[in-house]
């Protein structure tokens, strides 16, 4: 079965670098759309200190339920994409950024058994080949207080769009009318959500009364000719 729980990241400093390390990179620093992005290390660079200094030190990921680690770095290798597909996949920075950006952490862990012991209640991690299995909440955003970017592109009428560039990436900015407001939704050029959690930022068009200029329009409005 599985079980809510926390992938944490952990700062350490090593003896030396090596290919395959991860570092961490703040997005939007400052902002509510701020968050983290893992990235891993391709090649040992020629002056540690310099790279360091810029990138600060690698860290290692870790499970948590209830303030207990419940897997390591090491332990760390599978992820269950849902009913639609058989096999496990190796769980890559995709799904593992995913988790820290979309899921600000949050993930289910396959748990095979839980023991009462001094301490309470253990959860004990299932493993295959050594390695544990995580995937993406699964009630995630029943107890949102606030409107997300999931709920805006799921339930609003799309308006227009443009392409945009944030950190030398192309992204579409979607203008998108839900409860009676414009919202400013952000998603790859396949339109796949970069935030679905995030709270939803209102559009820059949007004052509290619907702008007549804003007609609806192909959503692939932003493509040149």
């Amino acid at each position: 079965m599985y079980h809510p729980a926390e992938l944490v990241l952990k700062s350490y400093k090593p003896l030396f670098l090596e290919k395959g390390m991860y570092f961490i990179t703040k997005l939007n620093p400052g902002t509510r759309k701020e968050y983290v992005e893992l990235w891993q290390l391709d090649q040992v660079p020629q002056n540690t200190e310099e790279f360091l200094v810029k990138n600060g030190y690698p860290v290692e990921l870790q499970v948590v339920i209830d303030d207990t680690v419940v897997a390591e770095h090491e332990q760390i290798g599978w992820f269950d994409a849902g009913d639609n597909v058989d096999e496990l996949e190796d769980i890559g920075l995709k799904q593992l950024n995913t988790i820290l950006s979309d899921y600000d952490g949050d993930v289910e862990v396959d748990v095979c058994e839980e023991e009462d012991d001094e301490d309470g209640l253990v959860y004990v991690t299932t493993l295959l080949l050594d390695k544990i299995t995580l995937r993406y909440p699964t009630n995630y955003f029943d107890d949102d207080e606030y409107i997300t970017d999931l709920e805006v592109w799921t339930n609003g009428r799309k308006l227009g769009s443009e392409r945009i560039i944030m950190d030398g990436n192309h992204y579409i900015e979607h203008c998108v009318e839900y409860d009676n407001r414009l919202w400013a939704i952000v998603t790859t050029l396949e339109h796949d959500l970069m935030w679905p959690k995030a709270e939803a930022v209102l559009h820059a068009d949007d004052d509290s009364e619907l702008d007549e200029q804003w007609d609806d329009m192909d959503d692939d409005s932003w493509k040149e000719d």
